[in-house]
């Protein structure tokens, strides 16, 4: 379940319909972006990671479904310019919450699948040392992410746009 203010959703009907569009249903930033970038039936529990100017996207996918969604605000262009900075700092805090959070939170009796992996996309994911600053903070797997890995084959199809240029567009694709 997602839940958005009224206002919010109200908002963007207006909007669709006066470019003569109709929305069938809205979905959150972090469905989006798993529907994307985690293969169909992929079981595997994956920290979703998408990097923005000023805020991270974080989700939690698991058995193929959005269990967990957050944002993290932080000025992106400090973290990458030091990854010793207290920007980068606070950032792995946060990131590093959201671990501690999902291995020990049993609410309900459900024990997680512990998260061994994390599939990064968004503008920064590029970086130099982003990937590796990540690894070596949150000591699990980091991959750059596949936005089209449910929409086709990449070996019988190349996409005209670059595929650095097409992780910024997981959430449309």
């Amino acid at each position: 379940v997602s839940v958005f203010p009224k206002d919010v959703i109200n908002l963007y009907t207006r909007i669709l319909k006066r470019a003569e569009l109709f929305p069938l249903s809205f979905q959150s930033e972090s469905v989006s972006a798993s529907r994307s970038i985690v293969k169909w039936g992929d079981d595997q529990t994956y920290l979703i990671l998408r990097f923005l100017k000023d805020q991270v996207n974080v989700g939690v996918v698991e058995e193929g479904a959005i269990q967990y969604a957050s944002v993290i605000s932080t000025d992106m262009d400090k973290v990458v310019a030091d990854y010793e900075s207290e920007e980068a700092n606070s950032l792995n805090e946060a990131l590093n919450k959201v671990l501690i959070y999902w291995f020990t939170n049993k609410a309900g009796g459900t024990i997680h699948q512990k998260i061994e992996s994390a599939l990064i996309t968004g503008g920064y994911v590029n970086s130099k040392g982003l990937k590796e600053f990540l690894e070596r903070k949150l000591k699990i797997d980091v991959e750059v992410a596949d936005v089209w890995s449910n929409c086709f084959s990449t070996e019988e199809y190349i996409p005209e746009i670059p595929k650095e240029e097409a992780l910024n567009y997981a959430v449309a694709i």
